[in-house]
């Protein structure tokens, strides 16, 4: 055992660039894994995983100051089945403004001291928890604002409550697993908390229940609580199942793709170590001749060349999981953010522990199965194929590229890999792997793109004007003369269209919940909403429908819907379907409002612009006449949505598969000038030059990046259109062809250059090294 252990030890001394290339790929292959890995838990019900970490609260409770107090409430959780409660909290309604900006409508500010407690644990973003007065901390919700397009920490809002305006500033952005709140004052803070002329106050419970599993649980243990107070004193509750539900609207979407980066990080981590340590113990087989006839049996020729190749690569995998952890904290962090889930903090260790598991038994058995082939062999056939590649393979091709017109380097080079097929083939898989994820992630980016477009609409409604109405919090004066805004807006040199619009919630059978329905006053044709089929609507007794409703519906385009709101009722036919988002519900002309409600003053006048023109400009010159009224610039708000987080994922994951592939190439180039490198030291002899050398050398990888992408084209376009209607499936919702179809001929062509980038890549390091060789040493080499 002595002599092995020597021969191990001597074995990863003197072939140290042999050592460095295996604990480089195990190091990217496991690092690879953890970042695969831990994408699948982050994807594994998100919600309900930051519900358990957060304590989330099974039922958010309002109840009203006028009917119960705060000694009362803070009774009920210690009641029979509440199995820890928080509160009460004073809560206030109020709208938040940034200057002369309205962030949003309406929100639920809560008074609020610990940060961490028995209920709803909440989890910082940024910045820190209220210190005091004359703070504030914004809650983050994936329907809410996208605040960092508003403020900053640091900044100032004002909340404006009743006849009350406070100044305040934001010292931090919070997360609540089931919104309890849109923000958060300290509690003493009463000037916001319980302003002058303000009716919308009250008092907020949290609630964890032993018994919370449905809907009835949740009722029967809410009633519970309840049943010792006054009569009316809950004015109204949120069950943490509807937060689980809109949670799985944002999540289901996102883990079809999640999902493929992560098993094609899996897989390639695998390939790629079995390639490189296969392939060098191969490259062994002289060293193993001679060993066995100095006496080492095939069992010692076994340890040895496992010990060989499994000490760098133990020492690369325990350095993959630190690298895989580091990458993996921002990673998981945005596709929490994606799934609006709490962050997830590390990577579990069960993750790390696998990972290393996993990479270890790829070692093992990569170097054991071609060790023990070796093993059998007799001595000096084992030298024989150890010194040059069997003899014969390709012969007649190689030929033939010999007598091509191609310069003979070239020649040379694209013949190279027939000696070695074995070898070649596990490139061609890892390089495969590495194009694939390239096309994969090249079509996914564009979809989602045009997903992005096709929901915020911002090049065809880049400025937007909202109208504020008499009914609406914080405008006592009342509705706006909307002919002068609109002589403004057509006063504008740059306005391209204008049309007046407004919404309102409506039921409409075979939905569970409300559906929003929007309306236009004019042609909205050029709005940009994306049709999947049919047309556009004509007159009042038709309307398009969103691919969601009709699917939660079961209705189709041609069917007759009754929508009923509370201005009455009446049937529309769907004359077309559109995609849009999870809250899009139906597009109606102004006429068909008659009848069906009494909110027809305008709510926005949507903008289109003529090419070139400045939105900035035209938005200050249309403030200037348009009598106080604010436009918006829709581009630059919806400049911070979710979907720059979902690029960043995609950018990284495709980064590090592909140096992983680069990587595997890198190992076969190193393994074929080491095996050749007498042959190299003869062809500098007759006169090839170092620059020749370095042709021969890539020219041996390009054609296996060749084959590598014509094959990936394919394969990664199925791959994009079996995860894109996945994606589309999930969300409950119909993609159409301008979203799925991509791909189109220029495109493919260059994605069919893929494969020779990542062979070029890979051997371009050993093709120098070839090309520097000295004629002498070479020729001592045998």
């Amino acid at each position: 055992m002595s002599a092995v252990w020597a021969s191990i030890r001597a074995g990863v001394r003197r072939r140290r660039l042999q050592s460095a290339v295996v604990a480089a790929v195990t190091l990217l292959s496991t690092g690879t894994a953890v970042l695969g890995l831990g994408l699948l838990v982050v994807s594994d019900a998100p919600f309900d995983h930051a519900f358990k970490d957060q304590s989330g609260a099974h039922v958010t409770a309002q109840f009203d100051p006028a009917v119960t107090g705060t000694a009362a409430l803070a009774t009920t959780a210690t009641t029979k089945g509440v199995r820890a409660g928080a509160g009460p909290f004073e809560t206030v309604s109020a709208e938040i403004s940034a200057g002369r900006r309205h962030l949003v409508g309406e929100l639920l500010v809560a008074g609020r001291q610990e940060q961490q407690g028995a209920v709803d644990r909440l989890t910082l973003d940024s910045g820190h928890w209220l210190t005091g007065a004359g703070q504030i901390v914004l809650g983050r919700s994936g329907d809410g604002p996208p605040w960092d397009a508003f403020t900053s920490i640091g900044g100032t809002v004002t909340l404006t409550a009743g006849d009350s305006k406070v100044d305040l500033t934001v010292v931090g952005i919070a997360y609540s697993v089931t919104g309890t709140a849109g923000a958060w004052v300290w509690p003493t803070q009463s000037d916001v908390l319980r302003p002058a002329g303000e009716p919308h106050t009250g008092l907020e419970m949290l609630y964890r229940f032993d018994s919370a599993a449905d809907t009835a649980a949740v009722n029967a243990s809410l009633a519970a609580v309840t049943a010792t107070l006054p009569e009316k004193a809950l004015s109204g509750s949120s069950s943490y199942l509807s937060s689980k539900q809109e949670a799985g609207r944002h999540t289901a979407p996102l883990v079809p793709f999640v999902l493929a980066f992560a098993v094609l990080g899996l897989v390639m981590a695998a390939l790629v170590v079995a390639n490189v340590v296969s392939g060098a113990v191969i490259a062994g087989y002289q060293t193993i001749g001679i060993r066995k006839t100095l006496g080492f049996t095939p069992g010692q020729v076994v340890s040895m060349y496992a010990g060989q190749m499994f000490i760098p690569g133990v020492v690369g995998s325990a350095c993959g999981v630190l690298l895989g952890n580091l990458l993996a904290l921002p990673l998981l962090a945005q596709a929490s953010r994606a799934y609006n889930a709490s962050g997830q903090s590390s990577i579990p260790v069960w993750v790390d522990l696998a990972a290393l598991a996993g990479v270890a038994a790829i070692l093992a058995v990569a170097a054991a199965v071609p060790a023990v082939r070796a093993g059998r062999l007799p001595a000096m056939q084992a030298i024989s194929m150890g010194r040059a590649p069997r003899t014969g393979r390709g012969f007649r091709v190689r030929r033939w590229l010999a007598a091509t017109g191609l310069p003979r380097p070239v020649s040379f080079g694209l013949g190279t890999p027939l000696s070695r097929p074995g070898r070649s083939a596990g490139t061609v898989v890892a390089i495969l792997l590495g194009a694939v994820t390239m096309v994969f992630a090249v079509g996914l980016t564009s979809s989602l793109s045009r997903v992005s477009q096709a929901i915020s609409r911002t090049d065809a409604v880049p400025v937007a004007v909202p109208i504020p109405h008499v009914r609406d919090i914080g405008n006592p004066n009342g509705t706006p003369d909307l002919t002068k805004l609109e002589s403004a807006i057509k006063a504008q040199a740059g306005t391209a269209h204008y049309v007046a619009g407004g919404n309102f919630d409506a039921t409409v059978i075979g939905a569970k919940d409300q559906v929003r329905v929007n309306w236009y006053a004019g042609d909205a044709t050029w709005t940009g909403l994306t049709m999947v089929t049919g047309r556009w609507y004509q007159g009042a007794g038709e309307a398009i429908a969103a691919s969601a409703l009709l699917r939660t519906t079961g209705h189709h385009v041609g069917d007759t819907i009754t929508v009923s709101a509370e201005g009455g009722q009446r049937s529309l036919t769907v004359v077309g379907e559109y995609f849009g988002d999870a809250d899009a519900g139906l597009v109606v002309d102004s006429s068909a409002l008659t009848g069906l409600t009494t909110r027809i003053e305008p709510q926005e006048y949507d903008i289109a612009l003529k090419p070139g023109t400045s939105i900035d400009a035209y938005i200050q010159g249309l403030d200037a006449a348009s009598g106080g009224l604010r436009a918006t610039n829709r581009v630059q708000d919806e400049s911070e949505d979710g979907f720059v987080l979902l690029y960043s994922l995609i950018a990284t994951l495709t980064l590090v598969l592909t140096a992983v592939a680069a990587l595997g190439v890198f190992n076969t180039v190193v393994l074929n000038v080491r095996e050749r490198v007498h042959e190299i030291g003869v062809l500098k002899t007759v006169g090839m030059t170092p620059r020749q050398v370095r042709a021969m050398v890539v020219a041996s990888m390009v054609g296996l990046g060749v084959v590598a992408g014509m094959i990936a084209v394919p394969l990664g376009v199925s791959v994009h259109g079996w995860i894109m209607p996945a994606v589309g499936n999930a969300a409950n919702t119909t993609l159409p062809a301008s979203i799925t179809d991509v791909y189109d001929g220029g495109t493919l062509a260059l994605l069919g250059g893929v494969g020779i980038v990542i062979a070029v890549l890979g051997a371009l390091v050993p093709a120098g090294w070839a090309a520097r060789s000295r004629i002498a040493t070479a020729l001592r080499a045998e």
